[in-house]
């Protein structure tokens, strides 16, 4: 990956460099000294996802009452256990029935 052309924005003075193995040029702020390091695109979105889903499962049981983001309140239809994770029918009030992972973070119990 090329650098940022927005790199040469930042004031010199505040950059120390330094040789890594895996990358060169590891930026490190000027305050605090903690590394910055660039990463891909699909490096982050990776990362994002895989942060997003490491929340411990949730137990859900047929008859649960749920609230979603997005979706509204529902009641859980069926639980299909898939690996460590379940797949949950929801018939939600407003917006009619719908397949979610049970870890999905929109998801929750009432």
């Amino acid at each position: 990956n090329l650098p940022s052309q927005f790199l040469t924005e930042i004031d010199p003075a505040l950059i120390i460099r330094e040789k890594t193995p895996d990358r060169i040029g590891t930026m490190y702020s000027g305050r605090e000294n903690k590394p910055v390091h660039s990463m891909s695109l699909q490096e982050q979105l990776e990362k994002q996802k895989r942060s997003r889903y490491q929340s411990s499962p949730k137990n859900f049981q047929v008859g649960d009452r749920v609230s979603h983001s997005i979706f509204g309140v529902g009641t859980v239809l069926s639980v299909t256990k898939m690996a460590n994770d379940a797949l949950i029918e929801v018939g939600f009030d407003q917006v009619g029935t719908k397949k979610l992972m049970a870890s999905h973070p929109k998801i929750r119990k009432m």
